[in-house]
């Protein structure tokens, strides 16, 4: 062990010379997630609470025809504005975003109780309108409703009839949980800056010095090959630990700059839940250094480290997208796959949700089983004379 250590402090403090690297991997990187998280939720949050707040402009032709909406659409906060034309080939044109059109025939068939024609022309290609079209759909069917009972009411006839079941939801989320729908990335970020913190030192340790000449004389030496594998794993995963310890403190910090209570939710990491989320991703520090130091020890070069570790990077991503597309509970047996273990206990912690204890003990210990077969692979690679290239 006292020859690991020896590599395991020339490796360290060789990376903390260069100060571009270090400042890239444990500066920029771990505050790069939470600063444009803090920004980028603050400001769609606070727009998505001005959108509802301030009043609309709803351009409509014919509004003669139709004064009992109009009022009720200028009680709902929509600023009526008469429009002339072609509605269509304006909307096409983008004078007007979209028009609500009145028919002549409403009057009529409002006094017949019939359904009365409206037309809402827009253009449904541009995203950027769909949050007030849905605001104009909404107070136009309310609108609607109105009538129905109304006219329901008229012919002596309880609105309730045309409602047999009232269907009540309960919404029992925790306003923790609910702010994870807006923070599901976190996982995301927090993995991906785990192996950028040992991305170059696991690269420069191996094929670095391969193209520098420096790999065969450290491998002449008396120590073992493996001891020599094992001090630069450990310094791989010392910078991988300390930048998952600043992104978490990062978002600890960058949270609480963004107005979560706006939409009636929260999402906080206080210190005792950062020390959880700390203990729970460290497992996976060791394993995506395990992967680093062997990719490196077998690629030729530099570059082709870079590329093939490029390949790595895509790793956190993967458990993301099988939540995304097949959502599951945290249960003990999927809390033990590696990864994807990290990945649903992280979100768990934030939703300040009870993870199972066993699953947790289950994730560690076989993310560390696996990183040590992973590093017995690149022992064997070690262990070949092909490692000097």
């Amino acid at each position: 062990m006292k020859r690991t250590w020896i590599v395991y402090l020339k490796e360290v403090r060789d990376n903390l010379r260069d100060r571009r690297t270090l400042l890239s991997v444990l500066l920029f990187g771990p505050l790069f997630g939470p600063i444009l998280f803090a920004v980028f939720m603050g400001t769609a949050i606070t727009m998505g609470a001005d959108e509802i707040e301030k009043r609309l402009t709803l351009p409509v032709k014919g509004e003669s025809h139709a004064p009992e909406l109009i009022a009720w659409l200028r009680e709902n906060r929509l600023d009526i504005q008469t429009f002339e034309g072609d509605p269509r080939q304006a909307v096409r044109d983008r004078e007007v975003d979209y028009v609500l059109v009145i028919d002549s025939g409403y009057a009529e068939a409002m006094r017949e109780g019939r359904s009365a024609p409206l037309q809402l022309v827009a253009d449904r290609s541009r995203q950027r309108l769909a949050g007030q079209l849905a605001r104009v759909r909404s107070t136009v069917n309310g609108w609607d409703r109105t009538l129905t009972e109304l006219r329901l009411l008229a012919r002596g006839i309880d609105s309730q009839v045309i409602h047999p079941l009232q269907l009540e939801e309960v919404d029992v989320s925790t306003p923790e949980a609910r702010g994870l729908m807006i923070a599901a990335m976190l996982p995301y970020f927090i993995l991906l800056t785990v192996l950028m913190g040992g991305f170059y030192l696991a690269i420069d340790t191996t094929a670095g010095e391969r193209e520098r000449g420096s790999l065969e004389p450290l491998l002449s030496t008396a120590a073992r090959r493996g001891e020599i594998l094992l001090g630069k794993l450990l310094a791989t995963a010392t910078f991988s630990l300390l930048a998952l310890m600043i992104v978490i403190a990062a978002f600890s910090l960058a949270l609480r700059f963004v107005p979560m209570e706006t939409v009636d939710m929260s999402l906080s990491l206080d210190a005792a839940t950062a020390v959880k989320l700390f203990l729970t991703v460290a497992p996976f520090a060791f394993l995506g250094a395990s992967v680093m130091c062997l990719v490196a020890s077998f690629t030729k070069s530099y570059k082709e480290a870079q590329t093939w570790l490029s390949v790595v990077m895509v790793v956190p991503l993967a458990p993301m997208i099988v939540h995304f597309v097949r959502p599951f509970e945290a249960t003990t047996l999927n809390l033990a796959i590696p990864v994807l273990g990290q990945h649903v206990a992280m979100l768990e912690l934030l939703g300040a949700e009870a993870i199972p204890t066993l699953g947790l003990i289950l994730n560690t210990a076989l993310t560390l089983l696996l990183s040590a077969v992973v590093a017995w692979v690149a022992w064997l690679f070690y262990r070949r004379e092909s490692v000097l290239g």
